[in-house]
């Protein structure tokens, strides 16, 4: 096939992306951009995974790192508009350019509720600002970003997210996030129901057992 291009090797990049993915909402850094480079390894051309580098490393704050993946992506896609801001505004924040930085998060909002914009890229295009507003020195910006979330995206955000990532410890005993919490926990209860039913029913994979339990665990 072009490109040396093999279905087992797309099935083993995709994967590790996903993975790569949930450990970045955990908020393990260095752990998600270290999986997004193996997925790399994997697969050259996997431009989403290029992207979600430069994300990681702006976040990390190697900015120059980080323009450099973002350009790699842009030869292997045409990053859409919602990806370009969403890297260029972690990578503003991380060079300390207040004004830049400033402007690109005004944008955001607007372009995570335009019409166009696909369910997947408002809740990432949200989720990323967050994040990027909760490590930095404008918490209070990402608690206002966290309480439109619903509103915008449609569901409330995933409650792993908000109990286990670190950068949201700052919000404990805010009543605000302990309403998103529990409207989080009530979506994230029915989004399990199948699993549950599953195992009641002997019909859950041995491997998802343990995870299971973790997250009903946390849950509570």
């Amino acid at each position: 096939m072009p490109g040396g291009w093999r279905w087992d090797q797309a099935a083993s990049s995709s994967g590790r992306f996903q993975s790569s993915s949930a450990v970045c909402y955990l908020g393990r850094y260095q752990e998600a951009l270290a999986e997004f480079e193996r997925t790399i390894e994997l697969d050259p051309r996997y431009a989403a995974a290029h992207v979600s580098r430069a994300w990681e490393l702006a976040l990390l704050g190697r900015a120059d790192e980080a323009e450099r993946a973002e350009r790699r992506a842009e030869e292997l896609i045409e990053v859409s508009e919602n990806l370009r801001v969403e890297v260029a505004y972690a990578i503003a924040v991380a060079r300390g350019q207040v004004g830049e930085a400033d402007s690109l998060r005004q944008r955001i909002p607007a372009m995570a509720r335009h019409p166009d914009t696909d369910p997947d890229h408002r809740r990432g295009l949200l989720s990323s600002a967050i994040m990027v507003l909760a490590r930095g020195s404008e918490p209070a910006a990402a608690l206002d970003l966290l309480g439109e979330f619903e509103q915008v995206v449609g569901k409330a955000p995933d409650h792993d997210w908000l109990i286990a990532s670190p950068d949201f410890a700052r919000f404990r005993g805010d009543p605000r996030f302990a309403a998103l919490l529990e409207s989080s926990r009530a979506d994230f209860l029915e989004r399990m129901k199948p699993l549950v039913e599953a195992r009641a029913q002997g019909k859950l994979p041995p491997w998802l057992e343990a995870p299971l339990d973790a997250s009903l665990r946390d849950s509570r």
